[in-house]
């Protein structure tokens, strides 16, 4: 793969762009979903209670998306919208330094501090106060991505608004919720850009006991959300302990009508860097 994937060419056709482009792979350094089938356009919700690993996720995402192809990445755009405030510079930092190192690369290859250095510079933080910031962000990457590639959009987290903003409808004096305006706004990146978004998704319920459906998690976002996720990563700490690494479990599955239950296991670690291990 080479780092100008998503470049046009000199005296390259439209249809062969569109043949290269199309055919991109996705690189979201979570082996469960970069071996499933690509749809484009797509949404991958990762679900759990905190402290879980959904930020670290998020980075691992980030780094693998915007290091070049020398370091096992795609050299592409990332936008990650911090809803949250809890962005940490020195944490994405180590992730990216990680994974590029961790990377076998060719003899050639430019040096594992190099190619971290560029990929930092291909990740765009977009901090968001409110639902109306987030909003006009995601209206300025769906600006930008008429004239340029669409980049990876990163939502930690996708439910930071909700019950902070979101008022009852019968409240005369309640603002209206911008909510459904910001999906509609992703749709539109998803549907004319084929863009990808994964969001981390705070597990804001806990199921009810004894549910016969077993991975059940009660949703609270709007249905029109909920309509366009196609994948879910399910996160659960199996460790709790204060010092060494933080073993997590996840399961993963396509998001339905009718099962809504990830079927493929995968887990990992967490140190203290923030860096991630996989194990597939």
């Amino acid at each position: 793969m080479s780092a100008t994937l998503l470049t046009l060419e000199p005296d390259e056709t439209a249809r062969a762009y569109l043949a290269r482009a199309f055919a991109a792979p996705r690189l979201l350094g979570i082996p469960a979903l970069d071996a499933a089938p690509c749809r484009g356009g797509e949404i991958v919700e990762l679900y759990g209670e905190p402290q879980t690993g959904k930020s670290e996720l998020l980075y691992r995402c980030a780094a693998t998306w915007a290091l070049p192809a020398s370091r096992g990445g795609g050299a592409r755009r990332v936008v990650l919208f911090d809803t949250e405030h809890k962005f940490q510079l020195p944490r994405l930092r180590a992730v990216v330094a990680a994974v590029a190192a961790a990377f076998p690369a060719a003899d050639d290859a430019e040096p594992a501090a190099a190619a971290a250095d560029a990929a930092l510079g291909r990740i765009l933080i977009a901090p968001c106060g409110t639902t109306l910031d987030f909003l006009c962000q995601l209206e300025l990457v769906e600006q930008r991505a008429e004239s340029e590639e669409a980049p990876l959009l990163l939502v930690d987290s996708i439910g930071a608004f909700l019950f902070t903003e979101d008022r009852p409808a019968d409240r005369k004096l309640a603002a209206p919720s911008l909510t459904p305006a910001c999906v509609r706004a992703i749709a539109r990146l998803l549907a004319r850009r084929r863009a990808t978004l994964v969001a981390a998704k705070p597990a804001y319920y806990e199921a009810k006991a004894g549910d016969p459906r077993g991975d059940y998690h009660p949703e609270y976002l709007p249905r029109a959300w909920t309509a366009l996720v196609k994948r879910r990563v399910c996160l659960s700490r199996e460790s709790r302990t204060t010092h060494g690494p933080c073993r997590v479990a996840a399961k993963y599955g396509d998001f339905d009508a009718d099962a809504r239950r990830p079927t493929r296991h995968f887990s990992f670690q967490l140190d203290a860097r923030g860096c991630s291990d996989f194990k597939d």
